[in-house]
């Protein structure tokens, strides 16, 4: 069988800023519900979906529930005040100890901590060798929070966290270990600095155990703290504007545990949240795929390299997360349009299309697009007719066979602004597919020629 592919875009840009969305009444209950679900010590081990998520997949970081609870607390009633009050705070602790780079300190509590120790583990071990066992842990654990710093702070570049004020007893980053069973970890803002800057302090909180998830035990540790230290930076150097952004916060922190830990697959799991979803919107903030855009990151690295990053978080404080990232790729002499459409490209070669030489090094480790429509060209012409969501990479396949052909053909919308305005401005485009040539049809081959229309050409 023969494969072509045929890649459209549509590119509109726009320069207004919108301030962020207030939840409603509805909503602030939704949140309240899943942050009470959250610190439900019954619900160890389940998956916490949150109010943001669709999919059923492990949600790695509760940094956006506890974040938004706790920036909207006083929109709660005083009832849900007096209940949430005492669940903002620092966990309980008993016992410290710095690593040895000197700059986190990890909290944690002697009685609490065994659960990281596997249950047919713990009743052979003494209480010496137990002791030992979690030594070993803490150890790796320490070495792990020194290589997210030394890597992204040291390497990349990236300020580190502004410090507590002596919160947790000195001014040396804060993690605690406690059980939540239900997320990998989060990182809870605390003091804004200078006001109102949008810029906070912060502390980071972990699972104890890691025993129920995707990825477990120290790899998982490893790969959280990677992903919230960098939320640490990102709010305590850049802005916190979760509700409107979330997106670009989890993919970007996602994208840090790739980048810290390559050996560590851990955001493979999120990725059919988006390769079965691409009619989606790239700032759809919602489940697993603000994990699996991770991709994109990896994707501007590839090609770009790291810097690019830390762009677009230093234009964040002035405009919208989706603006930031064009801005950056014009900095580039490059246009978000034109790698949208690439990322397209990039996110075909996956799984036994794979091409680890041109596009991404793991691809084959992907699953496959699925593509918004299937469609058999049984005769000598087809009309597709639809609509294209802004920011969406949408995947059509149409298949002839007589000839045993397969035509793919990608069209990219990358409409910035109606991206930010709505979600769910569709743009119409018509695409013919003929055997033959005829007016106004451009060749694909001998045997194929197209015309596309929409009423936004730009």
């Amino acid at each position: 069988m023969k494969y072509y592919l045929l890649f459209l875009f549509i590119s509109l840009y726009g320069i207004s800023n919108v301030n962020a969305q207030n939840y409603s009444a509805n909503q602030l209950d939704s949140l309240y519900s899943e942050f009470m679900k959250f610190h439900n010590p019954d619900n160890a081990g389940q998956q916490h979906r949150g109010i943001l998520s669709v999919d059923t997949s492990y949600i790695k970081c509760s940094f956006g529930l506890v974040n938004e609870v706790k920036m909207n607390f006083n929109r709660f009633s005083s009832i849900q005040q007096k209940t949430i009050s005492g669940l903002l705070s620092r966990p309980a602790s008993d016992t410290s100890f710095v690593t040895p780079n000197g700059f986190f300190r990890v909290h944690f509590t002697k009685s609490d901590f065994p659960d990281y120790v596997p249950e047919n583990i713990r009743q052979t071990l003494s209480s010496a060798q137990l002791d030992a066992y979690k030594r070993i842990y803490l150890d790796s654990l320490a070495v792990a929070l020194d290589s997210a710093y030394n890597f992204e702070v040291n390497f990349l570049g990236y300020p580190p966290p502004p410090p507590d004020n002596g919160n947790g007893g000195d001014n040396k980053y804060d993690i605690y270990i406690t059980s939540l069973g239900s997320s990998y970890g989060y990182t809870e803002y605390e003091d804004e600095v200078n006001p109102p800057s949008g810029k906070y302090t912060s502390f980071m909180v972990i699972d104890n155990s890691f025993s129920n998830f995707y990825t477990k035990r120290i790899d998982a540790a490893r790969v959280t703290v990677a992903h919230e230290f960098h939320h640490s930076i990102q709010i305590g150097n850049y802005i916190y504007r979760y509700n409107s952004d979330a997106f670009f916060y989890e993919l970007t922190s996602t994208s840090m545990e790739h980048f810290v830990y390559g050996s560590i697959h851990d955001y493979y799991q999120y990725l059919p949240s988006y390769f079965r979803n691409t009619q989606n919107s790239f700032t759809y903030n919602y489940g697993s795929q603000e994990y699996a855009l991770a991709i994109w990151n990896i994707y501007l690295k590839d090609k770009f390299g790291y810097d690019i990053i830390k762009k677009e978080w230093e234009l964040m404080p002035n405009m919208r997360a989706i603006k930031a990232i064009a801005g950056s790729l014009n900095d580039y002499n490059t246009s978000f349009g034109t790698e949208f459409s690439q990322f397209g490209i990039w996110t075909y070669y996956t799984n036994d299309r794979a091409k680890s030489d041109q596009y991404f090094k793991d691809a084959s480790d992907y699953p496959l697009i699925t593509p918004v429509k299937v469609i058999q060209f049984n005769s000598s012409a087809i009309n597709l007719s639809g609509n294209t969501e802004p920011l969406t990479n949408s995947f059509v396949t149409i298949i002839n066979p007589a000839k045993l052909d397969s035509l793919n053909i990608i069209i990219t919308n990358s409409d910035v602004q109606r991206g930010i305005d709505s979600n769910s401005i569709a743009i119409p485009f018509e695409y013919d597919l003929a055997a033959g040539p005829a007016t106004g049809t451009t060749m694909i081959t001998n045997d194929y020629y197209y015309s596309f229309s929409t009423q936004q050409p730009a």
